[in-house]
């Protein structure tokens, strides 16, 4: 008895409810973040994989440079007298010398070049507007015993 009572009442909260202006008129705005393209991937990949490689390499170098001076190196006399294969050992750690810092050098420049490249291309995020086809429409169905009170809205 109670519920038949508040059946008109939910009828006429329904309909102000319907006059009222609805939240759903409003622009709904979805921000959806950029993607690189597999191109833009496989380049900044390779630049940095070459730097990486070329930086190894460079490593190399510098390892046997050391390796070969010391060899022709002593702390204190050592009363030897300078052979020719000293000569050999002396040059071929300043041609290791000479690679490794070009490869350095060649492999840092690869590097800066992906960072700055990954910085410069990265992809701009869009907006996505959605917009809802006017205000929800509020329904109303009667029951047993009292009313079931819904709305539907569309976008």
């Amino acid at each position: 008895m109670v519920l038949s009572r508040l059946t008109p009442l939910a009828c006429l909260v329904a309909l102000a409810a319907a006059r009222a202006p609805a939240h759903a008129d409003k622009d709904i705005v979805v921000e959806i973040p950029g993607e690189r393209s597999k191109e833009n991937k496989l380049l900044l990949g390779s630049l940095a994989g070459g730097g990486l490689l070329i930086g190894l390499l460079g490593a190399y170098w510098h390892l046997d440079s050391r390796s070969a001076s010391e060899d022709v190196s002593a702390d204190s006399y050592t009363g030897h007298a300078w052979t020719t294969e000293d000569r050999e050992a002396y040059d071929r750690a300043e041609r290791s010398r000479g690679r490794a810092i070009i490869a350095y050098s060649a492999g840092g420049l690869l590097l800066i070049g992906a960072a700055v490249l990954y910085m410069v291309t990265e992809p701009e995020s869009e907006h996505a507007v959605i917009r809802p086809h006017g205000r929800g429409s509020p329904t109303v169905t009667p029951t047993d015993g009292g009313a079931l009170l819904g709305g539907t809205w569309s976008f």
